[in-house]
């Protein structure tokens, strides 16, 4: 229903629907469109998110010792980087937030104000793997892990980038130690998750919702404000 109305460069089709097949667009007739789609990924884009054109450090930034910058970083004013933490490519922190020790940022726009404990990892790639006749294989991940502004993310939690589109944290939402969430996830506002939880690829969480202690939510679900 949605070939009518779109204009991309190419879609990769099930020969089951080749009689939508239109002057519109390009295609790729397969049997396997998305192992074909995920292959054709990897190789236009090969693991690298648009990264920034050019560095941008605060002289007010403070950088401890031991600590490792990729390149492309902005870092803004007042912001606290912790000893050996790794700050990969395509990495912007806004100013005023601290990022403890030991922890590993990548593919990420932090916020304002905001507060990453030690030992998180944020922007590592998701577990999104298919499957078909062929057997397992890896769909890339390519999007970004988007923290606004006053946000906490306790120790040693994960948060995957997203693998299309991008994994985002709204403000305020503090999230406690040891807490895994995964790729292409929104948390809205205010959201408080405790620890040990996990959240599956996908899902959606509204604003001022409570996860308690070991809370697990599957894929692809939509959790409503307030709850």
């Amino acid at each position: 229903k949605y070939l009518k109305n779109i204009k991309v460069g190419c879609i990769v089709i099930d020969p089951k629907h080749s009689t939508l097949v239109n002057n519109q667009n390009s295609f790729l007739i397969c049997k396997m469109p998305r192992r074909i789609f995920a292959f054709c990924l990897s190789r236009i884009s090969p693991g690298n998110y648009a990264p920034n054109t050019r560095s941008n450090i605060s002289q007010s930034a403070i950088i401890k010792k031991g600590v490792i910058l990729g390149e492309n970083i902005s870092i803004g004013k007042g912001v606290i980087i912790g000893e050996n933490t790794v700050i990969g490519d395509s990495v912007i922190i806004d100013e005023n937030t601290e990022i403890g020790p030991n922890s590993t940022i990548h593919y990420a726009h932090i916020g304002k104000n905001s507060l990453i404990y030690p030992g998180a990892r944020i922007g590592t790639t998701g577990f999104g793997f298919n499957f078909d006749d062929n057997g397992v294989y890896k769909f890339p991940h390519r999007g970004k892990v988007i923290i606004k502004n006053n946000v906490e993310i306790g120790a040693n939690s994960t948060i995957d980038r997203g693998s299309l589109g991008d994994t985002v944290i709204n403000d305020y939402v503090m999230i406690d130690n040891l807490v895994h969430i995964a790729h292409n996830v929104s948390i809205g506002k205010g959201t408080i998750i405790c620890g040990q939880s996990g959240i599956a690829g996908s899902t959606v969480i509204g604003e001022n919702v409570i996860l308690g202690a070991q809370v697990g939510i599957a894929g692809h679900l939509k959790i409503k404000s307030g709850t």
